[in-house]
């Protein structure tokens, strides 16, 4: 790959705007960077880290178009929540909700927390409510 650019959104280069960027994902490395073209129209892409300066020449090779919209798994959102709400407990000193693992309850009990999540205090659930509710709406 060929390293070329050290000027962050150089005129060289057509930046798309931020709600037009096609994203892939480097085969080898993960990396996730956006496509963007010279003057020439040749494809480039432009990594998506923060104050990223260069650009590395496009190969369909080595870039996989990012799905963006993979359905996450209920349960995996639930566990998110779940992680959310034990650093909450630690924060207002209820510890030995604090202290559970999720991978230490059993499927009864993840799903129930799935189902209800947490009833008291009323913080607790409305901090599950809310995370729920946002992951929910990304799907």
């Amino acid at each position: 790959m060929t390293t070329i650019n050290s000027e962050p959104f150089s005129e060289d280069y057509i930046e798309p705007k931020e709600h037009e960027r096609k994203f892939y994902r480097h085969s080898k490395t993960g990396d996730l960077g956006y496509l963007i073209k010279n003057k020439q129209g040749v494809p480039y892409m432009r990594y998506d880290r923060v104050n990223n300066v260069k650009a590395v020449r496009y190969s369909e090779m080595d870039w996989i178009e990012e799905d963006e919209h993979r359905p996450i798994p209920d349960m995996h959102l639930v566990r998110v929540a779940f992680e959310a709400d034990r650093a909450l407990c630690l924060i207002l000193g209820i510890h030995t909700q604090a202290k559970k693992e999720w991978l230490d309850l059993t499927d009864s009990d993840k799903i129930a927390w799935q189902r209800k999540g947490p009833s008291r205090p009323v913080i607790r659930r409305k901090l599950y409510l809310l995370i729920m509710d946002v992951l929910r709406s990304m799907q």
